[in-house]
């Protein structure tokens, strides 16, 4: 998930990049067309000629970034559910001890995916018959099984805020707006968007306007794709830079949300070693751990939320100490305080462990 997150953000930098670059090329051809009589003629008149095909360019730009906003979005959802669901089907081991839900879909959308592929209506490297085998995998007594991940992610139609709901609760994450917006990313966006808001106190009814550019994306990109396309709803380049923050903003979120689940999983199957509450934490991302078992630098650690939709905080081990002295690693076999550095802030109270995954 941590990868397709990556490709994402990257994604949405080059887009910005490139509107941040437009914005500039118009600055400029605004400000030699503002004194054309210091130019050469032919210069004046190339000026001249790009100043007067703006509007042509400006609905071209906005066409180009409407419509790669959302391509990022929807190879990114389908990429970090593909990875999730492999993920769980590791921590699991076996088939029967898949969550309930992930068992009691999986079936259904691997007939919809085949149906899919033998219409053509998919584009995937996967072929029907090897939908058919994973599905076998899957039978009592068949030995080791392989999920169709791709099954959980497969869809008609555009990815909206619904789709992307009924896509996430078919392998039992859910995505309630307080979800979204209680999200270590997805609030400090809001924060900045709204300095002086209260969004602790909204209802969820109040909540859901929050996060509805995503649907607004999706029309707009319906609209563009259609050629129904007016001139009055052609976003600035400052607004569309701004639709990149939201859905860098947004998937990160969901990312946040996804491993929640992940780790909750881990705790629950026994995968992820537990290394107890801090005796003390430090806003440098610091705590002190009483360890007894091991722990070395660039370890996965977290702790789970309190419950709700609490953020869960979880990151890699920057370094260890004990006593001042730096270590790489500590593997103990009776009790010893042990100073944690991480790359997040710990909170006090929780319990922490140590995760085997590998994909956050």
């Amino acid at each position: 998930m941590k990868s397709s997150l990556s490709d994402l953000i990257s994604g949405i930098r080059q887009l910005d990049a490139f509107l941040s670059n437009t914005e500039r090329q118009a600055e400029l051809i605004a400000l030699l067309n503002a004194r054309p009589e210091q130019l050469p003629h032919s210069e004046a008149q190339l000026v001249g000629e790009v100043v007067a095909s703006a509007t042509s360019s400006r609905q071209y730009v906005y066409m180009v970034a409407i419509v790669a906003l959302y391509g990022l979005l929807e190879r990114y959802a389908i990429s970090a559910i593909n990875d999730y669901v492999m993920e769980v089907s590791r921590i699991s081991g076996t088939y029967e001890r898949l969550p309930e839900r992930i068992r009691a879909n999986h079936l259904q959308a691997s007939l919809r995916l085949t149906e899919g592929i033998l219409k053509d209506r998919f584009r995937t490297d996967t072929t029907w018959e090897q939908v058919i085998s994973n599905l076998n995998s899957c039978l009592p007594g068949s030995g080791a099984f392989k999920l169709n991940s791709s099954a959980y992610s497969f869809h008609r139609g555009n990815i909206t805020l619904a789709r992307l709901g009924e896509m996430l609760g078919g392998i039992g994450v859910a995505l309630h707006p307080r979800r979204v917006v209680n999200t270590l990313s997805y609030s400090a966006y809001l924060e900045q968007l709204f300095p002086e808001r209260d969004i602790s106190g909204l209802s969820d009814h109040e909540l859901g306007p929050l996060i509805d550019s995503l649907d607004d994306l999706v029309e707009r990109r319906n609209s563009v794709s259609h050629g129904v396309l007016q001139v009055d709803s052609i976003e600035s380049v400052d607004l569309l830079r701004e639709r990149c923050k939201f859905l860098t903003a947004f998937g990160q979120s969901l990312y946040e949300i996804m491993t929640d689940e992940l780790l909750r999983y881990e705790v629950e199957r026994g995968a992820a070693v537990r290394l107890g509450r801090p005796i003390a934490v430090f806003s440098s991302g610091a705590m002190g751990i009483r360890l007894t078992g091991s722990i070395s630098i660039g370890d996965r650690v977290f702790a789970l939320g309190k419950g709700g939709f609490d953020a869960p905080a979880f990151g890699k081990i920057l370094s260890l100490q004990i006593q001042g002295n730096p270590l790489e690693h500590v593997d103990a076999d009776t009790p010893i305080d042990v100073g944690v550095m991480t790359d997040f802030k710990p909170f006090r109270g929780r319990v922490y462990y140590r995760s085997s995954s590998e994909v956050w």
